[in-house]
């Protein structure tokens, strides 16, 4: 029997709530890069230096800084690039590390967080240049259709459901095969026939995040300090989705590679309401 959407729901959830715990290195270490840019954006949106380069950007005035104020400038600029760069390094390794633990676990194999930092060596630079690719594709529509037009809109968004589709396969197909090169030919071919449910997904998990974005602003968007707030909830949220969304893209990959590469192999009955098999 082939996992269903909704099954393929039940189960992430149950290993979210069963596997807390043990994705905790996973998103911790989102949490920390997006709440520093959180902070550093805090900081220079209160810093007086910032708001007098603003404000001679605004005036188209060069401002005249004192040493003392270029130093802060300078300490901005360098946190900022520091922090692009460690991003650039780490997110990708601990985005394939989270799906690889996920897998093993439900493979029942015992996997810590450092054995699944290892296994994404050599896969750094197929991970970047899949997802430019895929940032490629996923732009191609906004620059066709640059008037504001609710057609445009209701197809702008279908569009943008099927890119997140490819992508839940995208990411796995890197982290979890060896094969070189581009993958999103595979992707494509192993969402055939699970597109509509892949699609309705993407506009569940996307949907309600924008709910829960547009609730919280209107309570939190007034002053700095509360945006500040606000962009804490909002990373704290995307880093507890992260072993969820794990989860998913995984039995989505299991279920579509099981369909195409062992049709003759018999379907294991999906885990219900007892204990699941997983550590």
């Amino acid at each position: 029997m082939k996992f269903s959407l909704r099954q393929i729901f039940g189960i992430s959830f149950k290993f979210f709530r069963l596997n807390f715990a043990k994705m905790l290195p996973y998103t911790a270490i989102v949490f920390l890069f997006t709440e520093v840019v959180a902070l550093i954006g805090y900081f220079a949106s209160v810093s007086p230096v910032m708001q007098q380069m603003l404000q001679g950007t605004a005036d188209g005035t060069a401002p005249t800084l004192t040493a003392a104020q270029e130093s802060v400038f300078g300490m901005f600029a360098m946190a900022t690039l520091i922090l692009g760069v460690l991003s650039f390094i780490i997110m990708p390794k601990v985005y394939m590390a989270a799906l690889i633990y996920v897998k093993c676990e439900f493979d029942g194999e015992g996997l810590s967080f450092g054995q699944a930092m290892r296994r994404t060596r050599g896969k750094f630079w197929r991970y970047v240049g899949n997802i430019i690719l895929v940032a490629i594709i996923s732009s191609i529509f906004t620059m066709v259709s640059v008037a504001s037009n609710p057609v445009l809109d209701i197809a702008a968004s279908v569009y943008s459901a099927a890119v997140g589709a490819l992508l839940c396969l995208v990411v796995p197909l890197v982290a979890f095969e060896n094969s070189r090169g581009v993958v999103i030919p595979r992707a494509i071919k192993l969402l055939a026939g699970f597109v509509p449910q892949a699609m309705l997904a993407v506009f569940m998990f996307t949907g309600l995040f924008s709910v829960i974005e547009a609730v919280l602003g209107d309570l939190f968007l007034k002053t700095d300090l509360s945006t500040l707030l606000f962009s804490t909830v909002m990373n704290l949220l995307t880093a507890l989705a992260l072993p969820l969304a794990s989860a998913a893209q995984t039995l989505v990959y299991n279920r579509q590679t099981r369909d195409t590469y062992h049709e003759s192999a018999p379907e294991p009955e999906p885990p219900q309401d007892q204990d699941t098999g997983w550590h």
